[in-house]
């Protein structure tokens, strides 16, 4: 079943492989090594017999000479509708993460905070807004307001734990963690809006 399962796999990329474009196979072909040998040689084929190679002796040349994968902490891929799906993937989980200060904001309300709660209710929308800007239209000139309203709620944040007594050590690795992923997102984010733009 699984052989079965394999060739079917094969058969359907090559396949998807004549419905690439030429640059696409290039593409394919200047990172070669990073392929399964399968995928290599389905990929070698193609290249010969739309003469984008005369033989396989061709992909030695300087023109597809691949240079080493390095570690990257933002990994950009080279494809346009990649970044944009990786783009909608973050704003995405961003405009959730906006649900958090809009419930400590009725929290508030309910031992009368009211000026509080309502800063924490008007910051949760303007960060939904800003996220769902970036998801349906990628506009890089709202992530510096993300980037702001995550900044001044670390501080928030810092300061009431720091005010608080008694807290254990998950009580701070909970929050910290949580905002080093926020961060983190944030100028993934960034790179992939930039990168959209050029």
């Amino acid at each position: 079943m699984k052989n079965k399962d394999e060739d079917e796999f094969w058969k359907r990329l090559e396949q998807q492989m004549k419905e690439y474009s030429d640059e696409e196979i290039i593409l394919v072909l200047n990172k070669l090594k990073l392929y399964e040998p399968t995928a290599q040689k389905l990929a070698l084929s193609e290249a010969i017999r739309r003469g984008i190679i005369h033989s396989e002796q061709d992909i030695w040349s300087e023109k597809f000479r691949t240079e080493p994968s390095r570690f990257s902490l933002f990994p950009c891929p080279e494809k346009k509708q990649t970044i944009l799906k990786i783009v909608r993937s973050i704003s995405r989980a961003l405009l959730v993460a906006g649900v958090i200060p809009l419930i400590f904001g009725f929290l508030k309300f309910q031992i009368f905070k009211y000026a509080e709660g309502s800063a924490m209710i008007l910051t949760g929308l303007i960060w939904m807004t800003s996220a769902w800007i970036i998801f349906t239209k990628q506009d890089c000139r709202f992530w510096p307001l993300l980037f702001v309203i995550a900044s001044m709620s670390f501080f928030y944040v810092a300061r009431i734990l720091v005010l608080l007594k008694g807290l254990r050590v998950m009580d701070y690795v909970v929050p910290a963690i949580f905002f080093l992923l926020v961060l983190y997102s944030l100028f993934y984010l960034r790179k992939l809006l930039l990168k959209l733009v050029q």
